[in-house]
């Protein structure tokens, strides 16, 4: 599970090791408290568009309240 800290999902958020150019922004964060499941194929899409991993079952976000 990621811990987020801002009002943006990057693909840095699920992911270490990322070169140079291959974060971006996936969508907005939940609302403080709350969690975000992202499914594997969007997950995979994304990381694959970018030269990134594409390997994940689902990316579960969550934001402090």
């Amino acid at each position: 599970m990621s811990v987020l800290t801002g009002g943006q999902v990057h693909l840095s958020d699920l992911f270490d090791g990322l070169l140079p150019g291959q974060d971006c922004e996936i969508g907005p964060a939940p609302e403080p408290g709350k969690r975000l499941t992202i499914q594997a194929a969007q997950i995979g899409a994304i990381a694959s568009q970018r030269g990134g991993p594409g390997f994940l079952d689902r990316g579960l976000s969550y934001r402090p309240a």
